[in-house]
C-alpha cells in the first residue's frame, strides 16, 4: 500500500528534506511542488531520493487566491495520471510536520480507507457567500487594487456556483481518496468552475469540502483533516509554533501540524521526534 504526500513547499530545502526523512519509510512518494518565482536549483538534491517527485506545471502561489487552488489541483492530476494506485493522497504545505511516526500514520490510514479527512465548520461558513460573490484580484500585484475591486463589484456579476453545491469550508488541508480527486477534477471541469473561482477569495479552503458534501462521497466524509494549527493571532496566517505549542501539539489528534519555521525554532522539531522516539539521522546543520 503506497500513500502520496502533495507538499506545496514555500520553505527551505534543509526544512522540506527534514520534512521528507522523517516520513520517509518507503510508502509514501513525495510530490514536491516549488513555487515558480522561487530558484529550483537549491532543491534538486532532493531528486536523488527515489520517491520525491517534483510537480511539473509550477504556478506562483499567493496565499488566498485562485492560484493556490489551481497549485492543488496541478499536483493531483500529476498524482492520478502517475499511474499508483494509491491508498490516498494528502495535502501539506512545506512548514507542516508530522505529530506521529510514519508507521503510526499509515497505520491510522489504513484503519480509515476510504475515507475523505476535510474540515469544515459553520461558523467560518458564514462568510464563504461574501468570498464568492465578489471580485477579488488576491493574484495581481497592480496598482490602487482595492479601489480596481470596488469599481468590479460595483458593476459586474460574478459568475455564480452551481445552486446545488452545498458549499462549507474551514481549512486548505485534507487527506482524500484517488476517486474522490478524480470526481472533484472533474466535477470543476464539468461544471466550468474555472471562471466562478478565478476571482474568489479563499477558495482552496471551501471548494474541496463543497464538493465532497454535495456528492455520494459526504458518507465517507470526516470533519477532521488531523492536522494541528493555530489560527488564533486573528490573521490570515496561522501562527508559527514553537516550543511553548508542544503540549497541544502532542496531546491532540493531530496526524500533522503546522506551521514551523527552523530558523525561528528547530527545538520544537526535535521535542516531537523525541516523544515519538524517533531516532533522528538528517543532518542538524
Amino acid at each position: 500500500m503506497r500513500y502520496a504526500i502533495l507538499i506545496i513547499n514555500h520553505v527551505s530545502p534543509k526544512q522540506t528534506r527534514r520534512l521528507i526523512e522523517r516520513l520517509n519509510n518507503d510508502y509514501f512518494d513525495f510530490y514536491l511542488h516549488i513555487d515558480k518565482n522561487t530558484d529550483i536549483k537549491p532543491y534538486q538534491e532532493l531528486k536523488q531520493l527515489h520517491n520525491v517527485f517534483f510537480i511539473k506545471k509550477r504556478v506562483n502561489v499567493k496565499p488566498g487566491g485562485y492560484s493556490a487552488l489551481k497549485t492543488n489541483m496541478t499536483g493531483l492530476t500529476q498524482i492520478i495520471k502517475s499511474g499508483i494506485k494509491y491508498h490516498s493522497v494528502t495535502l501539506l504545505n512545506g512548514s507542516d510536520y508530522p505529530t506521529k511516526r510514519a508507521d503510526e500514520i499509515c497505520e491510522f490510514l489504513n484503519a480509515h480507507k476510504g475515507n475523505q479527512f476535510i474540515a469544515y465548520d459553520e461558523e467560518w461558513s458564514k462568510d464563504i457567500e461574501d468570498k464568492t460573490n465578489k471580485y477579488f484580484l488576491t493574484d495581481y500585484n497592480i496598482p490602487c487594487k482595492a479601489f480596481l475591486e470596488r469599481f468590479l463589484n460595483s458593476f459586474l456579476n460574478k459568475t455564480p456556483l452551481p445552486k446545488n453545491l452545498n458549499v462549507v469550508g474551514k481549512s486548505a488541508y485534507w487527506t482524500i481518496t484517488l476517486n474522490c480527486a478524480q470526481y472533484i477534477l472533474a466535477y470543476i471541469q464539468r461544471n466550468r468552475l474555472y471562471s466562478s473561482l478565478k476571482f474568489v477569495h479563499d477558495s482552496d479552503k471551501f471548494i474541496f469540502q463543497s464538493i465532497i458534501m454535495s456528492s455520494p462521497y459526504r458518507d465517507e466524509a470526516i470533519n477532521n483533516n488531523y492536522h494541528y494549527s493555530d489560527c488564533s493571532t486573528c490573521t490570515a496566517e496561522r501562527k508559527t509554533l514553537t516550543v511553548k505549542d508542544f503540549n497541544k501539539i502532542i496531546f491532540s489528534d493531530s496526524i500533522f501540524a503546522g506551521h514551523f519555521n527552523v530558523d525561528v525554532d528547530k527545538e520544537i522539531l526535535d521535542m516531537i521526534d523525541r516523544a515519538n522516539e524517533i531516532k533522528i539521522t538528517y543532518s542538524a546543520e
